[in-house]
């Protein structure tokens, strides 16, 4: 019995320790749990010794627990409760072991909680065991087997910082009980068996612990081997007694603070933020006045922590006067209503009429701080509402068909900063009227670009910076009286350019036009001279057909190539052409109808090749015909009553053609020496000549 006596002793003690440390403790427990062995080794049978100390009492005063042992001696185990921390989720017994689970997940093994098998003994007296053990009002009442009633006081101690708890208890070999505390330190509680004893008799089999767990209304119970069950009630929690809020950091204008507050009963610490407390801004201070286009900038201070911000302030507007024109910045309304599109990021295009209402248009030099430098394609064509266009100097280009059958009136004067004329831009703009203006600054007027504006009156100069004039460009322009000026500088003249223009006086064709081209100056019946410089290549088809008012003899330079078909047809003034000596072809019908194209025609040395009746209905009676000439085709009898060939007569019958005009002409062949006698001896062997010292056409013959 003494045995089962201090079995229970030290069972009590050790279930004590691990109920008040780990299942009833508002306290966090330790982290990591050492193992809590309560089971002594089993010892060799001793001779009967005398009466061992033993655990007789176990409570908890002023959270500490406190151990009295047999011999009326107390041990101060320490705090044994913390704070609120972690309890104990279950409890249960396998293969001898107790494991307890706490909340957190952490599983303690507490070890055997029930001794091996001890050999056979004497009888030993009747032991005190554990009958129940109960919470009542908070106190912990373990009642023995003797029917004695232990009240081990309060399990939650009193108000306190963080408690120490018992981590783990062991008995040693020494027959000693050692508690180790959560902070670390131990304790020797003292021999809790006594020293080896005699054999004593055999004991009751004892109840041991099988499960410990939590009811469904939360109270610990305690199954014991023998069936039993121990309920242990609710385990009571700590209600905190917190002080008052202290701020910790304080809050600012941008960023948020935080304050805590304590427990006095378990030192928990609660925390909360402070919100952050936003600028109070003082008074705007204006740094840039907005004006009636452009917004302005003010600027503000927070009068707390000095932070300055930037607020835009919107734009005036305009105010606009009676004529449209704005009193504060004297900006025109059509530039507004007007639309507009960004070129690369560096300048503004109007392409289009918006809502202007305006009859005359009043181009901005400059929109959205950017310059405007373009009209754009067809931006206003069709617009018969238009009167009028009014440019600023910043436009470079103006688009196709910009202005293309509008309704414009009057004088058209053009920017001064002009490079560009598109095709079209200003075609079928019959209202314009008055001298047109092309600032030196020009290099391309596009295909029809002033086409059929017969109000265009007096003279047209062609700026030295132009290089090209496209096809039909000034076609039907009949309004112009005066001269037409071609700069050096112009490098091509396009088919049509100045067809049926009125241009008058004598056209001065510059040598730096490689082409003047098909029919580029149809029917322009002013004309009353024509002088092409040295250094031009082509005259293409038609290029001066009804010409009929150039008079005089035409003298074509040494670089001219090639003098294309219908060229001079019916330009009945001329009276005489003179052709250089490159000269290559000259086009079929080419002077068709030259009517007073008189005297003899010298074709160059070089020329390889006449047109069709190239010169059909001419006055000329006679021509000189090169040796190389490869072909010639007369379909109509030409006026020529002779034909001096430079060559001999085999090379006539190899040309191409060259009888078509054996039966419209006398055919001379070129013999610098006397020619042979025919078979009379009177006469020669056919129709011969040469050129005389004084460079006249010498005719052989026997008179001579």
């Amino acid at each position: 019995m003494a045995a089962k006596k201090l079995l229970a002793a030290i069972f009590a003690a050790a279930l004590c320790a691990v109920c008040l440390a780990g299942f009833c403790a508002c306290g966090k427990a330790d982290d990591n749990p050492s193992y809590i062995p309560v089971a002594g080794e089993q010892g060799e049978k001793g001779e009967r010794g005398e009466a061992g100390v033993s655990v007789c009492g176990a409570s908890v005063e002023n959270g500490k627990l406190i151990l009295t042992l047999s011999d009326g001696a107390t041990i101060d185990c320490g705090a044994v409760e913390g704070k609120d921390g972690i309890g104990v989720a279950q409890a249960y017994v396998e293969n001898g072991s107790l494991t307890v689970v706490l909340t957190d997940g952490t599983e303690i093994a507490a070890g055997s909680v029930r001794g091996e098998k001890g050999e056979r003994g004497e009888p030993g007296a009747d032991g005190t065991g554990i009958s129940s053990v109960a919470i009542e009002d908070g106190e912990l009442i373990v009642v023995l087997t003797s029917g004695a009633r232990l009240e081990l006081g309060r399990v939650v101690g009193q108000n306190g910082n963080n408690g120490i708890g018992v981590a783990s208890a062991e008995v040693r070999q020494n027959g000693n009980l050692y508690l180790t505390f959560s902070d670390g330190h131990t304790i020797d509680c003292g021999s809790v068996r006594g020293e080896k004893g005699e054999p004593g008799e055999k004991g009751e089999q004892g109840a041991g612990i099988s499960e410990v767990y939590f009811d469904a209304d939360g109270a610990l119970v305690i199954a014991l081997t023998d069936g039993e069950k121990i309920n242990c009630g609710r385990i009571p929690v700590c209600r905190h007694t917190y002080s008052d809020w202290g701020v910790v950091l304080a809050a600012t204008c941008t960023s948020a603070g935080y304050k805590t507050r304590v427990c006095a009963v378990c030192g928990n610490k609660e925390y909360e933020l402070i919100p952050q407390c936003g600028h109070v801004w003082g008074d705007a201070r204006t740094a840039i006045q907005p004006s009636c286009e452009d917004a302005g900038i003010a600027l503000y201070s927070c009068t707390v922590c000095g932070t300055a911000k930037m607020q835009e302030l919107a734009a005036n507007g305009h105010r606009y006067g009676e004529d449209g024109v704005c009193t504060v910045c004297g900006k025109n309304k059509s530039q507004e209503s007007l639309e507009y599109t960004l070129i690369g990021g560096e300048y503004y295009q109007v392409t289009g009429i918006g809502t202007c209402s305006d009859s005359v248009v009043k181009i901005p030099a400059e929109y959205g701080g950017l310059p405007v430098k373009s009209v754009g394609t067809e931006a206003f064509r069709g617009n018969k509402s238009i009167t009028g266009v009014v440019f600023p100097d910043t436009v470079e280009e103006i688009g196709e068909y910009a202005f293309y059958d509008t309704g414009l009136t009057g004088t058209l004067e053009l920017p001064g900063a002009l490079v560009k004329i598109g095709a079209c831009a200003f075609g079928l703009c019959d209202g314009v009227r008055g001298a047109l203006v092309l600032p030196d600054t020009l290099e391309t007027i596009g295909n029809g670009a002033f086409a059929d504006c017969s109000g265009l009156s007096g003279g047209l100069v062609l700026p030295g910076s132009l290089r090209s004039v496209g096809d039909i460009a000034f076609a039907g322009c009949s309004g112009f009286t005066g001269e037409l000026v071609l700069s050096k500088g112009l490098q091509s003249i396009g088919k049509g350019a100045f067809s049926r223009c009125g241009f008058t006086g004598t056209l001065r064709v510059p040598g730096s036009v490689a082409r003047i081209g098909g029919s580029a100056f149809v029917s322009c019946t002013g004309l009353t001279g024509l002088a092409v410089e040295e250094g031009v290549l082509l005259i293409e088809d038609g290029a001066f057909i009804n010409c009929r008012n150039i008079a005089g003899e035409v003298a074509f330079p040494d670089s001219l190539i090639e003098i294309g078909n219908y060229a001079f047809v019916n330009c009945r003034g001329i009276t005489g052409v003179a052709f250089g000596e490159e000269l290559l072809t000259i086009g079929k019908l080419a002077f068709l109808n030259c009517v007073n194209l008189s005297g003899r025609i010298v074709i160059p040395e070089n020329v390889i090749g006449i047109g069709t009746d190239a010169f059909k209905d001419c006055g000329a009676k006679e021509i000189v015909l090169p040796a190389g000439l490869r072909a010639i085709m007369v379909v109509m009898p030409p006026a020529f009553e002779n034909v001096y060939f430079c060559g001999t007569r085999e090379q006539w019958a190899e040309i191409d053609g060259a009888d078509s005009l054996e039966n419209a002409a006398e055919i001379w062949y070129y013999s610098l020496t006397e020619p042979p006698l025919a078979e009379d001896g009177a006469s020669y062997n056919g129709n011969y000549w040469c050129y005389d010292t004084d460079g006249e056409i010498y005719v052989w013959s026997k008179e001579n």
